[in-house]
């Protein structure tokens, strides 16, 4: 496999998708809103929410598939190798938590700034297989990992039910920087430590946009519960990590054929340049979207 270099004409604006730029647009009125509110009647709260929402992961799956497709076929093309076992658990929902700091300006307004993390991750027993080779029972393992953290500037919109029943409306944009990790790692099955071939990562930013809904219930003693349902919109490519020449690869995806085992393998790999040559087809930049729908339960804290 060779590499073949391209010129680099992507700018930041060309990676500026429509999120980023409502993002530009929205900091504006968050301010003119929290603004307008006279300082003795806003009400600060503490919003912490959690919860799962679920993200295409077609792409990483099928990485997971040809690697253990490769496996097997390297396993048979030898003597004294066998492939034992096999256990492949695909990448699952996004763990969501969020932090806020709520401004309440009035009854029905309100402002926040918040903070989040999102995570969902294959471990090394979750991709795992055993190869006897030479008698020596080995474990193979390809563990994943896709993480994110917005950053959301948001405006609420309050609507009492009640003394004690209140439904919002939030509406916010903001940043989210995000990861990707891919390993694969080889151990004797009686050894506890693992040995990694391969140990990359790569990331990038992008902006973000939401819209949700939520209902809260409140007590006496200033702590209400609540449940959350929302829609955000992220998607991110150019993932890149920067190597220990200074230099700043890009992670792709691609197929790469191995003649001995008659096989075309689809894999994600970092390189300085697109990957080309009569072994490999199909070269793209590594893309990920997280526009995902979410159900959050929480809580809010008023001060």
């Amino acid at each position: 496999m060779r590499m073949t270099r391209r010129k680099r004409l992507c700018s930041s604006a060309a990676r500026r998708g429509p999120a980023s730029v409502f993002l530009k647009r929205f900091w504006l009125p968050f301010l003119i809103v929290f603004l307008a509110a006279p300082l003795s009647a806003v009400q600060l709260n503490i919003k912490l929410t959690g919860g799962l929402s679920f993200f295409s992961h077609d792409h990483i799956d099928r990485a997971l598939d040809d690697w253990a497709e490769w496996q097997r076929r390297e396993a048979e093309s030898r003597n004294l190798w066998t492939l034992q076992s096999t256990n492949l658990e695909y990448m699952g929902a996004l763990t969501d938590l969020e932090g806020e700091l709520l401004f309440r300006l009035h009854r029905r307004w309100g402002v926040s700034a918040g903070v989040g993390i999102s995570y969902s991750d294959v471990s090394v027993d979750g991709a795992h297989l055993v190869i006897t080779k030479s008698e020596t029972d080995n474990d193979i393992a390809h563990p994943q990992k896709v993480s994110a953290v917005p950053l959301v500037l948001s405006v609420y919109h309050f609507l009492p039910l009640g003394k004690v029943v209140e439904l919002y409306a939030r509406i916010g944009a903001g940043w989210m920087s995000v990861d990707y990790y891919d390993q694969e790692a080889s151990k004797k099955s009686e050894n506890k430590k693992y040995a990694f071939s391969l140990d990359q990562s790569a990331g990038a930013g992008t902006g973000l946009f939401l819209a949700a809904a939520g209902l809260t219930v409140s007590t006496p003693v200033g702590l209400s519960f609540l449940l959350e349902a929302g829609w955000r919109q992220a998607a991110v490519s150019g993932l890149t990590s920067d190597a220990e020449d200074r230099a700043v690869w890009t992670m792709y995806t691609f197929e790469q054929y191995y003649s001995d085992l008659d096989l075309w393998r689809y894999r994600h790999s970092l390189f300085a340049d697109v990957p080309a040559g009569p072994d490999v087809r199909g070269a793209e930049e590594l893309s990920i979207d997280l526009s995902v729908f979410s159900l959050r339960l929480g809580i809010m804290i008023r001060f």
